[in-house]
């Protein structure tokens, strides 16, 4: 089981990654800012479900915001499953090697916990990208006074998902087969481009209706 727990304190988390621990590190804090990127565009919808601009209960803000509450759970998730993959991986490396046999089962069980590495990155960017494809759903529909923390919740998933990349990028160099590598390669890759897309979209849309909202 896992020391470091959702549900201590920030203060707590904090001093934890500060210190010498390789554990929490990029991965679950990519979890952590990715949570909070959630959190603020579901406070953004939520605070415009009675909106001036757009009358009560706009459709897909309360859908966005039924889809976004749902992820939390699955960030939470990813938070702690980065961690327990990176420490099985470097239990992995501690594995005996004396014989033969002992060395056949310890590249198996290194290979194995690689792989697991670079898949809960994957699944954090994923997910990250599912997070702002709702975000990116109701620009137009929040209101503008929380426009700002509904773009600051599209760059904390965006920064999310790019960190994780780099987390699945540097634990891809642990898996011997080079053909898996490349798949992995070209999924992250290609996971990357989107989310960036759809940041780039939503934020430019942010922009326009701040510059054209009256003071």
């Amino acid at each position: 089981m896992n020391k470091h727990s959702w549900n201590q304190s920030l203060e707590h988390y904090l001093q934890q990654t500060a210190s010498e621990s390789p554990t929490p590190g990029g991965g679950s804090t990519a979890a952590l800012a990715a949570a909070l990127g959630a959190a603020l565009a579901t406070m953004a919808g939520k605070l415009s479900f009675c909106s001036a601009e757009e009358g009560c209960n706009v459709p897909p803000l309360e859908l966005a915001v039924e889809k976004m509450t749902k992820l939390r759970p699955r960030f939470e998730q990813l938070f702690a499953e980065d961690m327990e993959a990176f420490e099985t991986y470097l239990e992995a490396l501690k594995l005996g090697r004396t014989g033969r046999e002992e060395e056949v089962l310890r590249k198996q069980a290194v290979q194995l916990a690689a792989i697991r590495a670079v898949d809960v990155p994957l699944a954090l960017m994923d997910t990250c990208r599912s997070g702002l494809a709702i975000a990116v759903s109701v620009v137009e529909h929040v209101r503008r006074d929380v426009l700002s923390d509904l773009g600051s919740g599209i760059l904390l998933l965006e920064t999310a998902a790019l960190s994780a990349q780099l987390t699945a990028d540097i634990n891809l160099r642990a898996i011997d087969d080079p053909e898996i590598r490349l798949q992995y390669a070209l999924k992250t890759a290609r996971l990357a481009d989107e989310i960036t897309a759809l940041r780039n979209g939503a934020i430019e849309d942010i922009r326009c209706r701040i510059a054209s909202a009256s003071i």
